[in-house]
C-alpha cells in the first residue's frame, strides 16, 4: 500500500499502532535505531527467494488483488472465490486494445476486468483520460448502464494481465451484494471530481512546496475508496462548516468553493478546492479548534465521519500515512500567529 518513504524516526514514532504494524523499514542508519524500535529493521543483507509459482499461489495472488479493489474491500471470502472460479487471466501485449470505443455488436459478450499486473490507459483518440494499474478495474459501467456503446478505448501501455469476468458474474455479484452497484455508481459520479481536486492540490504543492494535501499522491483506487467512504454536503455563502468547540466528528475534502479558517474572530488561514481540513481535531480527539466558514457563493465538501475514518485507515494505508503529515502542516498553519499589521 505505501510506497517507500524517507522520513524522520520521530514521525514514525507518532504513527498509530494500526499503521506501524503494517510498515517495514527498508534502510535506516544503525546509530539512529533505538533498541526495540517499532517498526523494526531487517537484518543486514537479508534476502528472500521467490518459490516457483503454483496454482495455489496464483489463486492467492488473484484473491489478494481482488481484496484491493475499492468496491470489494469488505466482500466475504466465498464471494471472491466464486468470482475467482468464474473468470480467466488474460495477457495483453503493449498497444493491445482491450476495450474498443464504439457500438457493441449484437450478441457480442461484455466483460469487466480487474488489472492484476502492468498498466493500461483509458483513451479518447490520442488523449489519455486515465491510467490504471494493479487492482484498478474497468468495464462495469458498460455492463450496468451502457449496454450498446463503449465511450473510450482501453489500451495496454506495457505487457499487462487482467482478470476478465463476464456479464453473468457481474449480475450475480450485484444481485448477491446490491451495495456493489451503489458503490460503483458513487465512484462513477465522484471520482472525476476528486481527480480535479487532486490536480488542484498538486498545482498548489508545486507553487508552494510547504503546502500539501493528503490526496495529491493518491492512486485512482485510493480516491475511489474516498468516494465510497464519504458523503457530499453543500453549504451556502456565510454558513459555517463547523465552529470552534464543536465535537470533532469527522474531516472534509473541499470539492468546490472557498473557505476561511478563524479563531476567536481572527482569520488565520484560507482553504481552496482540493484542501483537506477538520482532521486535526479528529486525530487528536476532543473538539474543533477553529471556525470554518464559506465565503464563496456556495461550497461542496466530501465529509468522512470518525467511524468511516477508522475503517479507511485500515483499508487505505497510503491515506493513513498522509493524514498525519497533513495534520502536522495544518497544526502549524492554524497555530502560527498572524503577521503584524502594516
Amino acid at each position: 500500500g505505501i510506497p517507500p518513504i524517507h522520513t524522520d524516526k520521530e514521525q514514525l514514532r507518532a504513527l498509530p499502532g494500526a499503521i506501524t504494524s503494517r510498515t517495514h523499514l527498508v534502510h535506516i542508519a544503525d546509530a539512529d535505531v533505538p533498541e526495540g524500535f517499532v517498526p523494526g529493521k531487517p537484518r543486514l543483507f537479508a534476502t528472500q527467494v521467490l518459490a516457483p509459482p503454483t496454482e495455489r499461489s496464483r489463486e492467492y495472488l488473484l484473491l489478494e488483488t481482488m481484496r484491493r479493489v475499492a468496491y470489494l474491500y469488505d466482500m466475504p471470502d466465498d464471494t471472491l472465490e466464486t468470482l475467482l472460479h468464474g473468470g480467466e487471466v488474460v495477457t495483453h501485449r503493449p498497444e493491445t486494445v482491450i476495450v474498443r470505443k464504439g457500438a457493441v455488436g449484437k450478441g457480442q459478450p461484455l466483460h469487466f476486468h480487474i488489472i492484476t499486473d502492468g498498466r493500461v490507459s483509458v483513451r479518447d483518440g490520442r488523449r489519455v483520460i486515465a491510467t490504471l494499474v494493479k487492482a484498478h478495474t474497468f468495464g462495469e459501467w458498460g455492463i450496468s448502464h451502457q449496454r450498446g456503446f463503449r465511450v473510450a478505448d482501453v489500451v495496454a501501455d506495457v505487457p499487462s494481465q487482467t482478470f476478465r469476468l463476464g456479464e453473468e458474474q457481474y449480475h450475480w455479484l450485484v444481485d448477491k451484494h446490491p451495495v456493489i452497484q451503489q458503490r460503483i455508481s458513487t465512484i462513477r459520479h465522484l471520482l472525476p471530481r476528486l481527480q480535479l481536486a487532486q490536480g488542484r492540490a498538486q498545482l498548489k504543492a508545486e507553487a508552494d512546496p510547504g503546502v500539501h494535501s493528503v490526496i495529491e499522491g493518491m492512486s485512482t483506487s485510493q480516491l475511489s475508496s474516498l468516494a465510497i467512504f464519504g458523503t457530499v454536503q453543500t453549504f451556502k455563502q456565510g454558513h459555517p462548516i463547523f465552529v470552534q468547540d464543536d465535537e470533532a466528528n469527522g474531516f472534509y475534502i473541499l470539492l468546490s468553493g472557498h473557505l476561511t479558517v478563524g479563531i476567536e474572530g481572527q482569520i488565520v488561514a484560507e482553504l481552496s478546492e482540493g484542501d483537506v481540513f477538520g482532521e486535526l481535531g479528529l486525530v487528536e480527539g476532543g473538539s474543533r479548534e477553529s471556525d470554518v466558514t464559506v465565503v464563496s457563493a456556495d461550497a461542496e465538501v466530501l465529509f468522512i465521519s470518525t467511524r468511516r475514518f477508522q475503517t479507511l485507515l485500515q483499508t487505505v494505508p497510503a491515506f493513513a500515512w498522509g493524514i498525519w503529515e497533513t495534520v502536522a502542516g495544518r497544526r502549524e498553519s492554524i497555530r502560527r500567529p498572524p503577521p503584524p499589521a502594516p
